[in-house]
């Protein structure tokens, strides 16, 4: 019998990474108002979803060896 219990191979991890985008040449008070309240809004109702904080989203995957 052999001593081993459990075995993982291929395992992996997703990442969701935020980034925020600075297309303005400046930031309005409205901006950051609005943007402060959506972010809010996201954690408020966030029911086991990730909270990822930024403009666009990218997803990176981990792999172990």
């Amino acid at each position: 019998m052999s001593d081993i219990v459990i075995r993982a191979e291929g395992l992996g991890k997703e990442y969701l990474v935020g980034h925020h985008t600075d297309r303005e040449r400046y930031t309005a008070l409205r901006d950051v108002l609005t943007r402060n309240v959506r972010d809010y809004w996201r954690k408020a109702l966030a029911r086991g979803e990730p909270i990822v904080q930024g403009d666009t989203q990218e997803e990176i995957w981990a792999c172990g060896m």
